[in-house]
Order: C-alpha cells, then structure tokens, then sequence
C-alpha cells in the first residue's frame, strides 16, 4: 500500500495541531499576531514527478513540520506533548500501527521563543534611536519568523533585539533587503551605541 494515501492522514493530524496552535495564549508580545505560534508543513515528498523516472508506488514517504513557540512557554513539556499527540495517531491509524512513524527532529532542543520588555533599558534605547532616525512610525513587535536570539539572552544573559534594515522573504529562497535601509540602520545602531555608551 502507499504511504502516500495515510500521509493524508498525518497531514490532518498537522492541520489539527495548527489549528490548536492559533488559540494559544499569546502573552503581550504576541498579542497582536492571527497567527502567534505557527504550525507549518515545510516540505512534503512521496515519490517524484519527474517524466524520465519508471511509474512506481512510493516506498515510503516525509514530511518536515515546523512548530513555532512563544517566549512564556515550557518548550521541552509543549515538544514532549506533540509527540505524545502524534503516538496516539499513529497507534489509532491502522497503517502506522504497521508502518510505524519515525519522528527526526532536525532541531534539538527546539527553537524556543523570545522576548525583551518593552520597559527594558536597552529596548528603550534602541527603539528611542530607531525613532531618533526614522521617526515615530517605527513601532515595538516581535518578529514574524524564528530565530536564535534566545540563546544569547536565555544562556549568556546578553539583552537581545531583532532590528535590521526592511526587505522581505526572510528565510526564503528569495530574501532580500534595501541598499538604502542599510544605512538609515547603521544610523539607528551608531545612534544607540553612542547612547548606551553615554556619549
């Protein structure tokens, strides 16, 4: 049988997963967000479509999900009861009783979330040269993507903040930002520093 035909079957459990996700408590930073803490499928594969390659049934089939979490929750207890939701699946689902899942994940520990206080010296610097610079319109958010900045505050007790100049596809094929942006940004971190350092 193909496995391509239960991969359906995951991919509702996925979807399910996705839709618990949009209703998580979001906390202030995320307040704003439809969507805080994302479920995505990254890549999906069963077979291939290539004309060149003999019709057969796949052997087996993968799917990469991402799981995005907030800065408030308990990453290790959130991951541990994914895959305990997904163990029931399977051991529910008469073909993954037979075949069973193999879970990789391809980041461990998980990405956890990240947050500085809006009252926080630094974020009040910086965000006070980002208005310096760019006027008042620049505004306090979290960012729409994951990143690894908790690891520099969480472990290293460094305060940290994503800031950079504007663009778009940020972690896609095509990423990019504007030449201009870079320079009103250098602006905004020399603007900070100067400030930080009591010039």
């Amino acid at each position: 049988m193909s496995p391509a035909v239960p991969m359906g079957r995951l991919l509702g459990w996925i979807d399910s997963w996705a839709e618990k996700r949009r209703n998580v408590d979001r906390g202030q930073t995320y307040a704003d967000f439809p969507d805080p803490a994302p479920v995505q499928v990254l890549a999906l594969e069963a077979n291939r479509f290539d004309p060149d390659l003999p019709w057969s049934v796949p052997l087996e089939a993968r799917v990469r999900v991402y799981f995005q979490f907030l800065p408030h929750e308990d990453v290790p207890a959130r991951a541990a009861e994914i895959e305990t939701s997904l163990r029931d699946f399977a051991a529910a689902d008469p073909f993954f009783r037979s075949h069973p899942l193999e879970v990789k994940r391809l980041v461990d520990p998980p990405l956890e979330g990240h947050d500085l206080a809006a009252d926080h010296p630094w974020t009040r610097c910086l965000l006070g040269a980002a208005h310096g610079v760019l006027g008042e319109g620049v505004r306090l958010t979290a960012a729409e993507w994951p990143c690894d900045a908790f690891l520099s505050q969480r472990q290293f007790g460094v305060p940290t903040l994503l800031f950079g100049p504007r663009g778009a596809g940020a972690h896609n094929v095509v990423e990019y930002v504007e030449t201009t942006s870079i320079l009103r940004t250098a602006e905004v971190y020399l603007a900070a520093a100067l400030e930080w350092c009591g010039a």
